[in-house]
C-alpha cells in the first residue's frame, strides 16, 4: 500500500501565544519533527498546508526536506477559514497514494510503530479509515483511504473533518500504546509535556 501524509500548518496558533510550526523541537522545528515522524512511520511523500508565516515555516521546512519529498500547499484564506479548509486545499493536490495519514503539525511524537500498526490494520480488515485509539480515546493521526477523498472533498456538514470522518462506512480503531497521539503544542502547558515525552524517549533539548 502506497501511503502519502498530510499535515495541515496553517493556522495562528492564537491558544500557543507563539507560532507552534517554528517551535524548538530538540534542534529542529516542530513541523520538521511532525514531518519526520511521518517518514519514519512509512509516508512517501508529505504534503503540509502553510497560511500564516507561511514563507518562514517553508524555509524550515527546505531546510530538511526536498521538494520531491515535501510539497508545500497555501490556504490564502487561513484567517477566515478552519482546519478543514486547509485539508481540503491539500487533498486536491496530494501525490497519487492508496491512503494517507493526518497528522497536526505540532504532534511530533506518534511512534513509528504507530504508523505501522494503522497500515497493518487497514490493509487486513480492508477499512476505509483506521485510528490510533489509546485510554478509551480516539486520536490522531488517522489513516483515511483515497477512494474516500470525494466525500470529504464534499462534506458540508458541521463538525469539519471530525464529523467527516465518524460518518466514514468501515472506519476502525487501533488499540495502542502512544501518549504521542495524545498530546500535541496546543497551549503552552501542552508543549511542555510535549517536551517531557521526547525527553524520556532520548530527546535532548
Amino acid at each position: 500500500m502506497k501511503i502519502s501524509a498530510l499535515i495541515p500548518a496553517a493556522g495562528l496558533s492564537s491558544r500557543m501565544g507563539r507560532f507552534k510550526p517554528l517551535l524548538d523541537f530538540g534542534g529542529r522545528t516542530l513541523i520538521e519533527a511532525s514531518i519526520a515522524s511521518c517518514f519514519d512511520g512509512g509516508a512517501e511523500t508529505v504534503l503540509a498546508v502553510l497560511g500564516f508565516r507561511r514563507e518562514e515555516a517553508q524555509a524550515a521546512i527546505r531546510k530538511s526536506f526536498s521538494p520531491e519529498k515535501v510539497i508545500v500547499a497555501v490556504n490564502p484564506n487561513f484567517t477566515s477559514t478552519d482546519m478543514f479548509e486547509s485539508i481540503k486545499i491539500g487533498l486536491e493536490i496530494l501525490p497519487d497514494c492508496d491512503a494517507f495519514f493526518l497528522l497536526p503539525a505540532d504532534m511530533p511524537m506518534v511512534k513509528m510503530e504507530t504508523f505501522q500498526m494503522l497500515a497493518r490494520a487497514m490493509e487486513e480488515e480492508n477499512a476505509q479509515a483506521a485510528f490510533p485509539k489509546m485510554n478509551g480515546r480516539i486520536c490522531h493521526p488517522p489513516l483515511i483511504r483515497m477512494s474516500s477523498l470525494p466525500y470529504l472533498m464534499e462534506f458540508k456538514g458541521e463538525g469539519g473533518m471530525k464529523n467527516a470522518l465518524k460518518a466514514l462506512d468501515n472506519r476502525i480503531a487501533v488499540e495502542v500504546d502512544d501518549e504521542g497521539c495524545l498530546i500535541d503544542a496546543d497551549k503552552a502547558e501542552d508543549y511542555e509535556k510535549l517536551k517531557r515525552l521526547a525527553r524520556s524517549r532520548g530527546i535532548a533539548f
